[in-house]
């Protein structure tokens, strides 16, 4: 714990509760469900612990703990054909109904694979169920274009991110002009719109192609840990939807594996290939993110945050996202009760747009510097 002066003889104390005790509630992205159901049986860490991944003879991918309960053997590289991987200490005919390693609920939905997890056991809440994603497996829509990394950073800092307006004036290329969360029940809402902003850098490819003039963003938390992006660019020519995901699961206590997927509808008046500009989406959202790692990486964990407008509603979208740590029973009306919040992002415009012609104005020669 340590002490911020405030020049006035006071001392802010930072505040850090620690790491919490439990992963949280609610259904997690692994990622494509391709990259499991090729009939292998493939190990992935989450949630503190090695789980084992398997297609079953009836084509669904069932999870379970690696490692036998009775030998702590990894089960990764063998099973028994049955959908159900065995122990090599062991063999498959040790694996009765009563010794089976837990198997985790799964939810395979538009070319995703999703764990549920749960510290007290319970089964998936019917009510915080993944959405069908628009477009999604559509011929009318390109395939997911997906990314992968591993980050060295808490969920709640990636979580945090969807309240911050000031990152859209430095890592984004777009400028606010509206910006708006909700948050009620397990979900968690952005809405954006905003102009391209002009003095974004376009690669010299794009020059010959029709420019983005405005986006429209609406994006959601399903829960902890995954967010739907449903986007609108307006061009100067024709409109454009694209789908993004945002996810994340995480690796044990300090790490998560960050998930970002785009999928793009096919349009005639794109005037591209439409899996191409999807990979160019993508591109630009890794960029983004490689902006937001090294800030997630250096940080440390502050309860008491000392926020300024721009920062939006931090305070809020936590007491939201604590539902998550809580026992069911445990849950307070406070963190799932409407909550909403408009910023006012005229000063925030107005002073991006001075310091912009201020920094443009120092540019320019005045005589007596070379040209």
């Amino acid at each position: 714990m340590g002490g911020v002066d405030s020049g006035q003889g006071e001392v802010r104390q930072i505040v850090d509760n620690g790491i919490p005790a439990r992963f949280a509630r609610g259904w997690h992205c692994l990622g494509l469900s391709r990259h499991f159901n090729d009939g292998k049986v493939r190990s992935l860490r989450a949630f503190g612990q090695e789980l084992s991944l398997r297609t079953a003879a009836d084509g669904r991918i069932h999870v379970f703990n690696e490692h036998c309960p009775l030998a702590a053997e990894s089960s990764a590289d063998t099973g028994t054909g049955h959908g159900s991987p065995a122990c090599q200490v062991h063999g498959a005919h040790r694996f009765l109904p009563d010794m089976q390693a837990p198997c985790w609920e799964v939810l395979e939905q538009d070319g995703l694979l999703f764990v549920w997890n749960d510290t007290e056991g319970n089964p998936p809440a019917a009510a915080q169920s993944i959405p069908r994603i628009c477009g999604a497996g559509s011929d009318e829509w390109t395939d997911w274009v997906w990314n992968e990394m591993v980050v060295t950073a808490q969920p709640r800092d990636i979580v945090d991110h969807i309240v911050d307006t000031a990152s859209f004036f430095y890592a984004s290329s777009h400028r606010p002009t509206f910006f708006k969360n909700v948050f009620e029940d397990h979900v968690a809402t952005q809405y954006f719109d905003g102009p391209m902003r002009q003095e974004y850098s376009r690669h010299p490819l794009e020059d010959a192609l029709p420019q983005i003039m405005w986006t429209n963003s609406v994006a959601s938390y399903f829960g902890p840990s995954f967010m739907v992006d449903e986007l609108d660019y307006v061009y100067e020519t024709h409109d454009q939807s694209a789908v993004l995901i945002n996810a994340h699961y995480p690796v044990d206590e300090h790490s998560l594996v960050l998930l970002s997927g785009v999928i793009v509808k096919r349009n005639e008046e794109l005037g591209r290939d439409p899996h191409e500009f999807a990979a160019d989406q993508a591109a630009r959202i890794l960029h983004g993110f490689g902006k937001d790692v090294e800030i997630w990486q250096k940080k440390t964990r502050i309860d008491n945050p000392l926020l300024c407008e721009e920062d939006g509603p931090v305070y809020q979208l936590r007491r939201w996202y604590e539902q998550f740590f809580r026992n069911v029973a445990d849950v307070e009306p406070e963190m799932t009760d409407r909550f909403e919040y408009e910023m006012d992002t005229t000063l925030p415009v107005d002073t991006w747009q001075r310091s912009l012609a201020r920094n443009l104005n120092s540019r320019k020669p005045t005589g007596r510097q070379p040209v």
